[in-house]
Protein backbone atom coordinates (compact mmCIF):
# COMPACT_ATOMS: atom_id res chain seq x y z
CA UNK A 1 0.00 0.00 0.00
CA UNK A 2 2.75 2.15 0.61
CA UNK A 3 6.16 0.99 -1.50
CA UNK A 4 7.67 4.27 -1.99
CA UNK A 5 7.84 4.61 1.91
CA UNK A 6 7.96 1.15 3.39
CA UNK A 7 7.51 0.30 6.56
CA UNK A 8 11.22 0.11 8.43
CA UNK A 9 9.76 -3.65 10.14
CA UNK A 10 9.57 -4.93 6.92
CA UNK A 11 12.75 -3.22 5.01
CA UNK A 12 14.88 -4.66 8.22
CA UNK A 13 13.53 -8.11 7.42
CA UNK A 14 14.92 -8.14 4.21
CA UNK A 15 18.18 -6.43 5.66
CA UNK A 16 18.99 -8.99 8.38
CA UNK A 17 17.83 -12.46 5.61
CA UNK A 18 20.87 -11.00 3.03
CA UNK A 19 23.31 -10.37 6.00
CA UNK A 20 22.77 -13.39 7.67
CA UNK A 21 22.31 -15.67 3.96
CA UNK A 22 25.66 -13.51 3.25
CA UNK A 23 27.67 -14.65 6.74
CA UNK A 24 26.36 -17.90 6.58
CA UNK A 25 26.65 -18.33 2.74
CA UNK A 26 29.72 -16.54 2.89
CA UNK A 27 28.73 -14.11 0.22
CA UNK A 28 31.00 -10.96 0.84
CA UNK A 29 28.93 -8.65 -1.52
CA UNK A 30 25.83 -9.88 0.71
CA UNK A 31 27.17 -8.58 3.75
CA UNK A 32 28.51 -5.32 1.95
CA UNK A 33 24.59 -4.91 0.73
CA UNK A 34 23.41 -5.24 4.47
CA UNK A 35 25.72 -3.00 5.61
CA UNK A 36 25.36 -0.41 3.33
CA UNK A 37 21.69 -0.14 3.73
CA UNK A 38 21.97 -0.48 7.39
CA UNK A 39 24.24 2.55 7.28
CA UNK A 40 21.27 4.57 5.76
CA UNK A 41 19.19 3.94 8.56
CA UNK A 42 22.66 4.89 10.95
CA UNK A 43 23.18 8.08 9.15
CA UNK A 44 18.91 8.82 9.03
CA UNK A 45 19.38 8.12 12.89
CA UNK A 46 21.99 9.95 13.58
CA UNK A 47 20.91 12.82 11.82
CA UNK A 48 17.02 13.38 13.62
CA UNK A 49 18.38 11.70 16.68
CA UNK A 50 15.30 8.64 16.24
CA UNK A 51 14.30 6.32 13.92
CA UNK A 52 11.20 6.62 11.87
CA UNK A 53 8.84 4.59 10.88
CA UNK A 54 8.77 4.98 7.05
CA UNK A 55 11.38 6.08 4.56
CA UNK A 56 12.06 6.82 0.95
CA UNK A 57 14.64 5.67 -0.93
CA UNK A 58 17.07 8.66 0.09
CA UNK A 59 16.75 7.02 3.87
CA UNK A 60 14.79 10.20 4.81
CA UNK A 61 11.71 9.94 7.26
CA UNK A 62 8.26 10.33 6.13
CA UNK A 63 6.41 10.08 8.85
CA UNK A 64 7.04 11.06 12.70
CA UNK A 65 5.55 8.18 14.40
CA UNK A 66 8.22 4.99 15.40
CA UNK A 67 7.72 1.51 14.63
CA UNK A 68 8.97 0.10 17.78
CA UNK A 69 9.29 -3.29 16.47
CA UNK A 70 11.66 -2.11 13.26
CA UNK A 71 14.02 -0.59 15.89
CA UNK A 72 14.63 -3.24 18.01
CA UNK A 73 15.14 -5.47 14.35
CA UNK A 74 17.81 -2.88 13.35
CA UNK A 75 19.48 -3.31 16.53
CA UNK A 76 20.14 -6.64 15.82
CA UNK A 77 21.89 -5.77 12.24
CA UNK A 78 23.86 -2.96 14.21
CA UNK A 79 24.55 -5.23 16.89
CA UNK A 80 25.80 -8.51 14.13
CA UNK A 81 27.64 -5.62 11.81
CA UNK A 82 29.66 -4.38 14.59
CA UNK A 83 30.91 -8.14 15.64
CA UNK A 84 32.18 -8.05 11.92
CA UNK A 85 33.81 -4.96 12.07
CA UNK A 86 34.21 -3.51 15.89
CA UNK A 87 32.95 0.01 14.48
CA UNK A 88 31.73 1.77 17.81
CA UNK A 89 28.88 3.36 16.19
CA UNK A 90 26.89 0.51 16.05
CA UNK A 91 27.17 -0.14 19.33
CA UNK A 92 25.73 3.63 20.43
CA UNK A 93 23.36 2.82 17.97
CA UNK A 94 22.48 0.31 19.65
CA UNK A 95 22.62 1.30 23.05
CA UNK A 96 19.98 4.73 22.35
CA UNK A 97 17.92 2.51 20.47
CA UNK A 98 17.90 0.17 23.76
CA UNK A 99 17.11 2.79 26.03
CA UNK A 100 14.36 4.20 24.35
CA UNK A 101 12.38 0.80 23.54
CA UNK A 102 12.90 -0.01 27.52
CA UNK A 103 12.03 3.30 28.04
CA UNK A 104 8.41 2.46 26.37
CA UNK A 105 8.24 -1.03 27.48
CA UNK A 106 4.99 -1.96 29.29
CA UNK A 107 5.42 -1.74 33.02
CA UNK A 108 2.21 -0.33 34.67
CA UNK A 109 -0.38 -3.14 33.51
CA UNK A 110 0.16 -6.56 34.40
CA UNK A 111 -1.68 -7.49 31.63
CA UNK A 112 1.52 -5.63 29.46
CA UNK A 113 4.31 -5.94 31.74
CA UNK A 114 7.62 -6.04 29.26
CA UNK A 115 5.52 -5.80 26.13
CA UNK A 116 6.49 -3.55 23.28
CA UNK A 117 3.51 -1.28 21.53
CA UNK A 118 3.09 -1.97 17.80
CA UNK A 119 3.28 1.85 17.01
CA UNK A 120 5.16 5.18 18.73
CA UNK A 121 2.44 6.75 19.71
CA UNK A 122 0.57 4.17 20.50
CA UNK A 123 -2.71 4.93 18.11
CA UNK A 124 0.08 5.07 15.68
CA UNK A 125 -0.77 3.57 11.81
CA UNK A 126 1.49 0.15 12.52
CA UNK A 127 -0.73 -1.85 14.74
CA UNK A 128 -2.91 0.91 16.62
CA UNK A 129 -3.26 0.20 20.33
CA UNK A 130 -1.62 -3.16 20.53
CA UNK A 131 1.36 -4.75 22.11
CA UNK A 132 3.43 -7.55 19.76
CA UNK A 133 4.60 -10.33 20.94
CA UNK A 134 7.13 -10.57 18.04
CA UNK A 135 8.35 -6.60 19.05
CA UNK A 136 9.01 -7.75 21.97
CA UNK A 137 11.00 -10.62 20.50
CA UNK A 138 13.25 -8.85 18.75
CA UNK A 139 14.17 -6.60 21.86
CA UNK A 140 14.78 -9.34 23.75
CA UNK A 141 16.79 -11.07 21.33
CA UNK A 142 18.87 -7.66 20.69
CA UNK A 143 19.25 -7.39 24.66
CA UNK A 144 21.21 -11.03 24.77
CA UNK A 145 23.02 -10.17 21.61
CA UNK A 146 23.98 -6.86 23.37
CA UNK A 147 25.06 -8.53 26.97
CA UNK A 148 27.31 -11.00 25.04
CA UNK A 149 29.14 -8.12 23.73
CA UNK A 150 29.57 -6.82 26.93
Amino acid sequence: ENNDNPLIHFLVYTIRGILEAGLLLNIPSWINAAERAAKGFLKSQQKHNTIYARYNKEWEPTVDWICPAGVAQISIVYLKLYLLNRKNEWLEATDRNLEYLLRIQGRDNGNVKGAIMGSDPIDGPYMPNSYLSWATKFLLEALVLREKIG
